[in-house]
């Protein structure tokens, strides 16, 4: 098991509460990135019904960001021994799906820049779920992602 989650002694109350802290993140993490992506493909077929070009295109994508977040959420609750992966999952699975979608805006805007700003804001808030995970490698492999691609 993943030193993330290993259960401490009864002489540690300090790491048996941080312990529980970083299981509860984990669920939360993975219920919003599977709520939080069927809400964007939602609306992106919602806009493509009304004849929105752009966001037919990103269908592919987060149609692919919501079946791999549904994957990782049933994962986690079959194992809590699994359940360290889903932090890193900010970096490896959030962060480059965002940027992929993103960029397909990016290339087809009229106003790049305003799709620049949202990129960085929307990296600066999965960033910053990391950070929830309370686990620095966690946090610094998102930040290590984010940066180039922002």
């Amino acid at each position: 098991m993943a030193a993330f989650l290993q259960k401490p002694g009864p002489e540690a109350p300090f790491q048996r509460a941080l312990f529980e802290e970083r299981q509860r993140v984990v669920r939360w993490l993975n219920a919003f990135r599977v709520s939080s992506g069927a809400l964007w493909l939602t609306l992106a077929l919602i806009a493509t019904g009304m004849g929105e070009k752009i966001w037919r295109q990103q269908l592919p994508l987060l149609g692919t960001y919501v079946s791999v977040a549904l994957v990782l959420f049933l994962w986690a609750q079959r194992s809590s021994a699994l359940q360290w992966f889903s932090v890193y999952a900010v970096a490896g699975v959030d962060i480059p799906f965002a940027f992929l979608v993103q960029l397909q805006r990016f290339q087809r805007s009229s106003e790049p820049l305003s799709v620049v700003a949202f990129t960085v804001a929307l990296f600066v808030l999965l960033i910053s779920s990391a950070v929830l995970s309370l686990n620095v490698r966690a946090i610094v492999a998102a930040a290590m992602v984010a940066v180039p691609l922002g």
